[in-house]
This record gives C-alpha cells, structure tokens and sequence, in this order.
C-alpha cells in the first residue's frame, strides 16, 4: 500500500513553489491537472483554471492549493506572514536611496524601472539618469513572508562633473551640471 501512495505522488504530483506577493497566489504548473482550487485558512476551496490567484491580505495566513486530476487529487499548504511596510523612501543628495529598516525583514527587493535587485541594507546607489523606484522588505531564503512595494517614486540622478579646470578666467567641466 505504500508503493501506490508513492506511485500516486510520483504520477499526481501536488503543486510546488507557492508564493504570495501581497496580492496574487502564485504555483507551478503541474501537467495533466485540470484545474485547481485555493482555500484560505480552511474555508470554502475557490476554483482556479490558473496558476494564479487573487488575494488581499495584511495578515497571516494558510492557503491550500489542490491539483485537480480526473482521478485524483494533490494539495499543498503554506502559511504566509506579512512584514511592514516601508512608508518612505528619501532621495540624497550623493543619488543614493535609503529608507527605515522594518523588522522581521533581512534583506530588501529594490525595483528600479521594473528591475528587482535584493539588498541587504537600507540603502542603495541609483544609477545615472530617470529613476522610477520602489522598495519591499523581504526575507531572504524565506518566501512565506510578503509585503507590498513602498510608493514608487521618480529620482533622476545626474552625471557627476569631471574634468574641473580653471584657467584664471574661467571654470569648466565635462558631465551634467
């Protein structure tokens, strides 16, 4: 009896990779699964003919999600915890970001015009040029913990001057001034 519970998992496999980002639920595609359902901390399992699912919450939360084959069915459960918010983000003069440490969190997801980059600490030297940017706590290893993106916001950061001659008359340089 064993080996067709070993034999069933191996064929049925239940759904991997669950993530929550503060808004959607997220799984890998399993093949042949007809459709899935999501139910959150034991309620009513919802329907799903997606890898996704929409979800607000601020707190913590367990969600099962079911791949639904002709014969069989898989699940798989995670507990989600949310860290705070970051409420601001401060531009410095160096063109360099920085914001509050929140708790919980050891790492920071910084979004720059649509890249993420994880940073450990809580600052981070923006690239030349226009910036739209926006920061979320994390825990790094760990993606049962969520949070929502700071407000974005838009810094540009210009070009540092070089080059700084003066000829007795007058001051020059090359870069953005």
């Amino acid at each position: 009896l064993l080996g067709c519970k070993k034999a069933k998992d191996h064929i049925y496999p239940a759904p991997e990779n669950i993530a929550y980002d503060g808004q959607y639920i997220t799984w890998n595609k399993i093949d042949n699964a007809n459709h899935y359902t999501v139910a959150i901390n034991g309620g009513e399992a919802a329907r799903s003919n997606s890898t996704t699912y929409a979800y607000a919450s601020t707190d913590t939360f367990e969600v099962t999600v079911t791949a639904v084959f002709d014969h069989a069915e898989q699940s798989a459960s995670v507990t989600f915890k949310p860290l705070a918010p970051i409420t601001a983000v401060h531009v410095e003069e160096d063109g360099a970001i920085r914001w509050d440490a929140v708790a919980g969190a050891n790492a920071y997801a910084v979004s720059i015009n649509g890249t993420e980059t994880e940073v450990t600490d809580t600052q981070f030297a923006l690239p030349e040029g226009s910036n739209r940017v926006k920061v979320k706590p994390i825990v790094s290893g760990d993606k049962t913990f969520y949070s929502s993106y700071s407000e974005e916001i838009n810094a540009y950061v210009y070009a540092a001057l070089a080059s700084v001659k003066y000829d007795g008359t007058a001051l020059t340089w090359t870069g953005s001034a």
